[in-house]
């Protein structure tokens, strides 16, 4: 007959899933990658399981060899889950030839090339046709040691050892002319020299 009665019932409250705060990032070969995923949850998990420091946590380190996308599950505590996924770029180093070690004459010149990269400098600049350059040429005064910097685009770098040794050059000084009689010896004097030292012969 349209008597009602009011009867309680219990709330229903909707929770938001945990909060994931998650970017890909990018890194040069060697350098980890720090990452936190803040407070709002209680559980997480890490998949893959390599070149992680926790796979179960929210703050980790990652230091990845190479390019790794990572997928992470967070769980509040009630019981609420939100998923997420990075993908960590590594930039490998530019890649430069050994430590070089060349020898040449004063006043003589030579094409010096370590490597490619998108930035080369070479330091000190000094008898170089240009010190930012991967294949300068080298016209030097004197013996000189270089160290060679290359960069990527990500600013990843690699540093080589050039050494350029300078030989001075030998002037030789002959003897006069001689007349001889037939039959008879003659000692003749040869003197070589160069800035260092002088040797007769």
């Amino acid at each position: 007959v349209g008597c009602t009665v009011p009867y309680p019932l219990d709330s229903i409250i909707a929770h938001n899933p945990p909060a994931i705060s998650i970017s890909d990032a990018s890194v040069c070969a060697g350098v980890p990658v720090h990452v936190s995923l803040g407070p709002d949850a209680l559980q997480f998990q890490w998949t893959p399981v390599n070149y992680i420091d926790c796979l179960t946590c929210g703050t980790v380190t990652i230091n990845a060899p190479d390019t790794v996308i990572y997928q992470v599950t967070a769980i509040d505590s009630f019981g609420c889950e939100a998923s997420g996924t990075m993908t960590v770029n590594v930039a490998t180093l530019p890649v430069l030839n050994d430590t070089l070690s060349v020898h040449l004459c004063k006043q003589d010149s030579l094409a010096l090339f370590v490597g490619n990269a998108s930035k080369i400098v070479w330091s000190p600049g000094l008898y170089l046709s240009d010190s930012t350059s991967a294949n300068p040429i080298c016209n030097p005064l004197a013996s000189v040691n270089y160290t060679v910097t290359a960069s990527n685009n990500l600013g990843c770098s690699s540093t080589v050892k050039v050494q350029v040794a300078v030989q001075n050059k030998v002037d030789i000084s002959l003897p006069a002319d001689a007349t001889v009689c037939t039959g008879a010896s003659l000692k003749l004097q040869t003197t070589l020299r160069s800035e260092e030292h002088t040797s007769e012969l």
